[in-house]
């Protein structure tokens, strides 16, 4: 449980629930539970293995497969590789495509009609990004997009380094004219080592925590979502060094 949380376990439970047709009623009988109990123990942000392993007990599953699906959903660093990039560099309407199919999770139809793309001219892109080990486009036109994985963008490359300085821009952009739903913030501290590594460990864990609930509520259709941009900086040294 150390490299896990509890809370991407119990969603595994959950999901295996939805397979196996059991509602929370019935699964709290077989576990002699209040219902309520149940509910509290699957819908916590944290908890025992004791639990988790009881609960995979009365379902009839390894509690070592649901940690290790559930591991799969861990915060991940990520980049292009050096062939991506330089493809992305010279055809960016291919990094919009695969963006909004596999991040936005939006259907080919709803990025054709964003785009206002063709069938041709979708599938060529699709092609390639098949080619750049992105995505997979096969026989019969059949798309299958990577799935859904909380990731640490690694902002290496040229390709990489240009995204970073374009997004930033923009987000600064709509933050200073006040877009719907921007929050700009400043701060200047002046602490100790050891109170910067605290600083520094405490927004990682809670960066981690807001992706890994990204993916739960991508898996949850039933749920209305907003899309929130976010960029985090932090360096050394004064506002107004020379």
């Amino acid at each position: 449980m150390a490299n896990v949380s509890y809370e991407l376990v119990m969603a595994e439970l959950k999901k295996a629930l939805k397979r196996q047709n059991t509602s929370y009623a019935e699964l709290a009988r077989q576990m002699d539970l209040p219902e309520s109990t149940l509910k509290k123990w699957l819908n916590a942000e944290d908890g025992s293995f004791n639990r988790i392993n009881m609960i995979c007990q009365a379902m009839g599953l390894s509690v070592f497969g649901v940690i290790k699906n559930a591991e799969e959903q861990n915060v991940q660093t990520f980049t292009f590789n050096e062939a991506q990039q330089q493809h992305f560099m010279k055809d960016k309407e291919s990094f919009v495509v695969y963006w909004l199919l596999v991040y936005e999770r939006l259907s080919v139809d709803a990025v054709i009609q964003k785009l206002a793309l063709d069938k041709d001219e979708i599938n060529k892109i699709l092609l390639r990004l098949d080619r750049l080990g992105l995505v997979q486009f096969g026989a019969e036109n059949v798309l299958r997009v990577p799935k859904m994985r909380p990731i640490r963008w690694k902002f290496e490359g040229a390709f990489m380094t240009e995204l970073l300085r374009d997004w930033v821009t923009k987000l600064f952009k709509d933050n200073l004219l006040n877009k719907k739903g921007s929050a700009l913030m400043l701060q200047f501290f002046q602490l100790t080592p050891q109170s910067e590594d605290e600083f520094r460990r405490e927004i990682a864990q809670l960066e981690e925590k807001y992706a890994r609930r990204t993916i739960l509520e991508l898996n949850n259709p039933s749920q209305k979502l907003k899309q929130i941009r976010y960029i985090s900086a932090l360096a050394e040294g004064s506002f107004v060094d020379e």
